[in-house]
């Protein structure tokens, strides 16, 4: 086991704590597989079985452990793994950003060997160490700190559900995406153009002041419905960056945004959901994006949890840093 290795999993030990939307089940998981690697390196390469995970979780849970029963194991490790999979897509861009802040080269993943031939070869669980890609090496994410700076990681890349779905967690704008994006973009239109257009006709048929004023609102409130709702969507073109409309929040945070990347002429351009913090530099408590205020309008601006109207900061998508606003 090499020394980035290593590193690796303690950078992810520290994140787990702050990870307030990581389900227990693939947590306790994840916990046990850093025990293992760390306590048996010599077996980090081969992995290690569905009974040795599970003992480890009840080892490092006896008030809430996952039962001793091995004819449930597998179907219970095989389960947890797989939602620690889906979990571990949305972070590793962050973990990776973590990583190189800290000049690593390189960072580890999550690994099965299924088994082949019946009971006798049981799957293998592990964490494997690969270098970062040059290639996509991100130059301006690099950008040393002046003083009084912070960095910003990325905490969320995740797949939305339901309606969000049209965005999947990336909008790549070539094809039948670019197709959608701007048939949307027409749609939303002709209902704007068609509202406005009820305006003349409506009032004709209003037989009081009060009515009128009724209708007016109605159409109003529709209005203003529809571009709080989507009008992020349209200008990140131009802002490279905006708050995610309230549909495209989940439950749990209200601060995820929406990246335009402009990729042209290497690749088609994307729209993806992202989620960013950093640590307050004053107190230590979690930073989030939220639209800024009063003379902070129109941008968007880092404040901190603890003391969001004193700790302020800038919010730099592109080179992921910002300075102290006074």
């Amino acid at each position: 086991m090499n020394e980035e290795f290593c590193k690796s999993l303690k950078i992810i030990k520290k994140q787990i704590q702050s990870w307030d939307d990581l389900p227990k089940r693939p947590s306790d998981l994840l916990n046990a597989l850093i025990y293992l690697s760390l306590e048996s390196p010599e077996k980090v390469e081969e992995g290690f079985s569905n009974v040795e995970l599970n003992e480890t979780v009840n080892k490092l849970n006896p008030q809430n452990h996952w039962g001793t029963n091995t004819d449930g194991i597998t179907k219970r490790v095989s389960n947890g793994w797989d939602k620690l999979k889906q979990f571990w897509s949305k972070k590793e861009e962050g973990l990776h950003q973590r990583a190189l802040e800290d000049h690593l080269t390189g960072f580890v993943k999550l690994k099965k060997r299924t088994s082949r031939g019946g009971g006798g070869n049981p799957s293998l669980y592990s964490f494997t160490y690969e270098p970062f890609d040059s290639k996509s090496d991100k130059i301006h994410e690099k950008t040393p700190l002046n003083q009084g700076e912070i960095r910003y990681f990325t905490e969320d890349v995740i797949k939305p559900s339901g309606l969000a779905k049209i965005l999947s967690n990336k909008l790549i704008l070539a094809g039948w995406g670019k197709v959608a994006f701007f048939s949307s973009t027409i749609l939303i239109g002709l209902l704007v153009f068609l509202l406005l257009l009820q305006i003349p006709i409506g009032l004709t048929q209003q037989k009081t002041a009060g009515e009128a004023i009724y209708f007016l609102s109605s159409i109003f409130i529709l209005l203003g419905l529809i571009w709080y709702g989507f009008s992020p969507i349209y200008r990140v073109i131009e802002s490279r960056v905006e708050v995610a409309p309230w549909w495209l929040q989940p439950e749990i945070h209200n601060d995820y945004l929406l990246v335009f990347n402009r990729n042209k002429p290497q690749s088609a351009n994307t729209i993806e959901w992202k989620r960013f913090t950093s640590e307050c530099p004053n107190c230590k408590g979690q930073i989030i994006i939220k639209t800024g205020r009063l003379t902070h309008s129109g941008r968007l601006v880092g404040h901190c949890e603890n003391s969001p109207r004193e700790h302020l900061f800038s919010f730099d998508h592109y080179l992921r840093t910002g300075a102290p606003l006074n």
